[in-house]
């Protein structure tokens, strides 16, 4: 079982790539309230949470690029407030692939689009060192070209910690689980976690390597990202 669900995955993975490129109108994104500030967008690849108060958005993963737009118009019936802080909880497309457009919309100071409607205040995305190091491995050439969307406000400690929007947020480094840079971010104030693609409950304890991740995910009331099944969604929050 276990080797079939490492398998199946990178195929559904590749799977709903391909169905926003083909025809991204034909997705359709819900949101879902969680509890506390936090939501939960479904539908853009990787689930997508939602942190909205007073100061701003801070959003753990991105989507799908060809879904930015989309991803950015469903932010926008929530809160006209900034986007301020993406955080990427692992490298895999359906997760950092919105980075690029909101940070292209950051620097044009595109209102219209992601929201910032005051302040000059730069994005920025969050995530651990790997993520950063794959996303910018050489290609062969001598220069490579100026890239938007990196997580450069990178760590490589266990964890990182900010407060945002009345609560604090914690960030911890998985070293091994789904990927080599996968982080697991805790919003204690709200009582959430986000875990990328590091739980899934068909395949607990298998999916879940390390101890002290499963510990985190088991002892937090509400899971917002779960890991994809048919056709590459990925499966609703729903309290535990």
């Amino acid at each position: 079982m276990k080797t079939i669900f490492k398998l199946a995955l990178p195929a559904l993975l590749w799977t709903a790539v391909a169905v926003a490129q083909a025809n991204p109108d034909a997705v359709q994104l819900s949101m879902y309230p969680v509890q506390g500030n936090i939501h939960m967008l479904a539908g853009a690849g990787g689930n997508i949470t939602v942190q909205v108060g007073k100061e701003g958005v801070l959003l753990v993963d991105s989507g799908l690029a060809p879904l930015a737009l989309k991803v950015m118009a469903e932010i926008r019936k929530l809160t006209n407030t900034p986007v301020f802080f993406i955080v990427n909880t692992h490298v895999h497309p359906d997760h950092v692939g919105g980075n690029e457009a909101f940070d292209k919309a950051s620097a044009s100071g595109d209102v219209s689009s992601n929201g910032r409607v005051e302040g000059d205040q730069p994005l920025r995305i969050i995530g651990h060192e790997n993520v950063l190091n794959r996303m910018t491995k050489p290609t062969g050439k001598e220069t490579q070209a100026p890239q938007f969307g990196l997580p450069v406000d990178e760590y490589f400690t266990p964890f990182k910690d900010l407060r945002f929007n009345g609560e604090a947020i914690i960030l911890y480094h998985e070293a091994k689980a789904h990927t080599d840079g996968d982080t697991i971010v805790q919003f204690r104030g709200s009582d959430v976690i986000s875990t990328g693609d590091i739980f899934t409950p068909a395949a607990i304890p298998s999916s879940i390597s390390n101890a002290a991740a499963a510990s985190r995910v088991k002892s937090t009331p509400s899971i917002t990202s779960w890991i994809s099944r048919f056709r590459g969604t990925h499966r609703k929050a729903a309290p535990t």
